[in-house]
């Protein structure tokens, strides 16, 4: 049994002792204070980056039983695949199948290389956009989908489907048509209520929109439903072609697709880089930024209109992405991140790595012979993280 101190300066040694050895061993961990400096957030940014950059290279030199890759090979193909286009405008005798022919494994090497590209901006521009409706709304389970843009997408899928029924697949262009068309009249329906319930205060009513939005989604998925059981009745393999594109099992890469899937995400993300400072404003009182000589209406507005495009972009291109907008920008506004910018940039680069990561996942699960929507693997991981969130702390917007 350990000696118990009698007089005063035997207590003072043994508890200058203890908070001696305290510090030693908090002497391994970080400080609270350095946390938050800026050193450790460009450290914690440049590792994301890296994360991210080396979990792509990976997906690029994945090993499947129908598909080899190697380092060496990987980068003679890309190399080769954004040097081409150079040798055939300035070299008329220049044969380009032939070096892809000479190159082994090229066009497996460049499809997985398409199918990264789609699947990490997808993941980038969905979670950046889930920050901004977060950001306006306040609140954490808001989401880009709340104005009616899954509804239009599914719309526009559907109506593609009977449009062209077996043929749909010829007919890619036609289908973006249909979907950001459709997208778009659904969310401008949300919108004009939005005017509309905000004319008596003389500006934009974020929570009419809000309101229209939900109706537009809950009409439109007793639509849907009826015209799912019309192909489901149909055996004609209509409803397979509709659930492949709506889950989004196959990832388009011909040019054309790819031409609209990266001119779409820079008009997103664009804007939203230069805009990133301005958006911190719709966290404040309307009256106080409007005193300074700040419209939070338009800010809120513009935000909507960008983040409903970041969804409709994902939706089309990538298919459903489960709890990705949700989760990740809230757990990184909870871990004590309040500007902005620093939230869109954390979401956007972590659910950019998890989407390209669910993909991985997908194709291993694919060369078992077994198929599974990427958005059920993205829910089975993100719905546990984001319950113990929000029992660990019942909101961000303190």
């Amino acid at each position: 049994m350990a000696k118990q101190p009698k007089t005063a300066i035997e207590r003072n040694a043994r508890a200058m002792a203890q908070v001696n050895g305290l510090r030693t061993l908090r002497k391994g961990r970080p400080s609270r204070a350095f946390l938050y400096s800026r050193k450790w957030k460009k450290i914690r940014n440049i590792l994301l980056l890296i994360l991210a950059v080396e979990l792509f290279l990976f997906s690029l030199n994945f090993r499947t039983g129908a598909n080899a890759f190697v380092p060496a090979e990987t980068y003679a193909n890309l190399k080769a695949m954004f040097r081409i286009p150079f040798l055939s405008l300035f070299q008329d005798q220049f044969d380009a199948d032939a070096l892809r022919d000479s190159l082994p494994y090229y066009y497996e090497t460049v499809a997985r290389f398409k199918l990264s590209l789609i699947a990490f901006l997808s993941g980038v521009i969905i979670c950046v956009g889930g920050a901004m409706f977060q950001t306006i709304f306040k609140n954490p389970i808001a989401s880009p989908n709340m104005l009616g843009v899954s509804t239009g997408v599914s719309f526009g899928n559907v109506l593609f489907v009977l449009a062209f029924q077996l043929e749909a697949e010829a007919h890619l262009p036609m289908r973006y048509a249909y979907c950001y068309t459709a997208a778009t009249i659904l969310v401008l329906i949300a919108f004009a209520a939005g005017r509309l319930s905000g004319k008596r205060l003389g500006q934009f009513s974020v929570e009419g929109t809000i309101i229209a939005g939900m109706m537009i989604t809950q009409l439109g998925g007793v639509i849907m439903q009826y015209y799912q059981l019309r192909l489901q009745a149909d055996e004609t393999g209509l409803l397979e072609i509709y659930t492949a594109l709506a889950n989004g099992d196959v990832l388009y890469q011909d040019m054309i697709s790819m031409i609209v899937f990266l001119t779409c995400s820079a008009l997103t993300l664009i804007p939203m880089f230069f805009l990133r400072f301005r958006f911190n404003a719709v966290a404040f009182n309307d009256m106080e930024m409007k005193a300074m000589g700040v419209n939070n209406g338009v800010l809120r507005a513009t935000g909507l209109v960008l983040g409903s495009l970041m969804a409709t972009v994902a939706l089309i291109h990538c298919g459903d992405v489960g709890f990705l907008c949700m989760v990740i920008p809230f757990m990184f506004r909870q871990r004590g991140q309040t500007e902005f910018g620093e939230v869109a940039f954390l979401s956007g680069v972590v659910g950019g790595t998890v989407s390209l990561a669910v993909r991985i996942i997908i194709s291993m699960i694919a060369d078992w012979g077994i198929a599974i929507p990427a958005s059920v693997i993205t829910t089975l991981v993100m719905l546990p993280m984001f319950i113990f969130t929000l029992l660990r702390r019942g909101s961000a917007f303190q």
